[in-house]
């Protein structure tokens, strides 16, 4: 159920927000880095964009590290200018998600999962650790915490990490959905975010193992999209250009898949991120409201992963043309 919000409550935000959108890198500052350039200017401006300090910004030697507190510093403001925090909600479960996976495993196998954690959920990886440990799971979003008995215990019975993945990200995929039914825009963000999920990763379990590939579909299904697993499962007998189409014919998704049988997985995926940037796009044209706030962070989250893309491109010597043709688009 929505909440009853107006635009008009966000106007501090969205005002705030365009301010540091204003200090987002040009496309020339990725392609400086993309032709080998230092990444130092680059990460520099990123931190100005998100209304980091640069005293704050200069204790960060590691850019790896660096991103992660880029997104973090973005996420206080947001935070702070909002009158809802689940607008920075929606950008956080997931890292709460990624932390009960590494913790869930690590405790199977006896390793420390503080190395491992990302340290951008709604609580802070050591705390929710300590919390976990002592069998609290009340800070967790509700699906997320009673998923995490069942894929203990999934694991326990298969001593498959996949299970542990399988089950927490449903959960996942659940408290996004009930996160973002408060906001009109970001529940049709998060429903078509779904479904492409769910469409790479039918394509995906169709080009692997044909024979258990139904079957592990409907454990990685993810719910909150407007597809259900109906929708699919005809199709797991058809070829990849009547899957396109099918797609084509009854989704907007048509060029996400179009020539898919062509295309690899990673080109697909490119795509895919490319469709939510075109929906971020649009919804950016508004004047203010939740909008504004939300699609500033997936956007310099984007921003981010194209960094990632580029460096760890350039540390695998992968050639300029095959970078660029990995490197997702972005609306600044």
């Amino acid at each position: 159920m929505q909440k009853g919000y107006s635009p008009s409550d966000y106007l501090y935000a969205s005002a705030r927000v365009r301010a540091l959108e204003a200090k987002l890198p040009a496309k020339e500052q990725l392609g400086a880095v993309l032709g080998g350039g230092n990444p130092a200017d680059l990460v520099a401006a990123l931190f100005e964009a998100a209304g980091v300090a640069p005293a704050q910004a200069a204790k960060y030697t590691d850019t790896e590290e660096a991103m992660t507190a880029i997104l973090e510093g973005a996420m206080k403001v947001v935070c702070a200018s909002v009158p809802d925090p689940g607008i920075t909600r929606l950008v956080a479960l997931p890292y709460d998600a990624h932390n009960v996976k590494v913790y869930l495993k690590c405790e199977a196998t006896g390793q420390d999962p503080l190395p491992l954690a990302i340290d951008l959920g709604t609580l802070p990886a050591a705390p929710l650790f300590e919390a976990l440990r002592q069998g609290d799971v009340s800070r967790l979003a509700p699906h997320t915490g009673r998923a995490l008995h069942e894929a203990k215990e999934a694991y326990a019975k298969t001593a498959d990490p996949r299970e542990i993945d399988f089950l927490i990200d449903r959960a996942l995929y659940r408290d996004l959905a009930a996160e973002a039914a408060d906001f009109p825009f970001a529940a049709h963000l998060f429903a078509a975010k779904t479904d492409l999920s769910n469409i790479l990763i039918f394509l995906r379990l169709k080009r692997g193992n044909k024979d258990t590939a139904e079957a592990l579909f409907s454990k990685s299904f993810l719910p909150g999209g407007t597809l259900d697993e109906a929708f699919f499962t005809p199709l797991f007998d058809e070829d990849e250009a009547s899957i396109a189409a099918a797609i084509a014919a009854k989704t907007p998704y048509g060029k996400v898949v179009e020539n898919a049988e062509a295309s690899t997985l990673s080109a697909l995926e490119k795509r895919a991120d490319d469709y939510v940037t075109h929906c971020l796009a649009e919804a950016k044209k508004q004047p203010f409201g939740p909008e504004i706030p939300l699609c500033y962070l997936l956007l310099l989250e984007g921003l981010l992963k194209n960094l990632r893309i580029v460096l760890l491109g350039r540390a695998a010597g992968l050639a300029g043309d095959t970078l660029l043709s990995r490197v997702r688009e972005s609306y600044v």
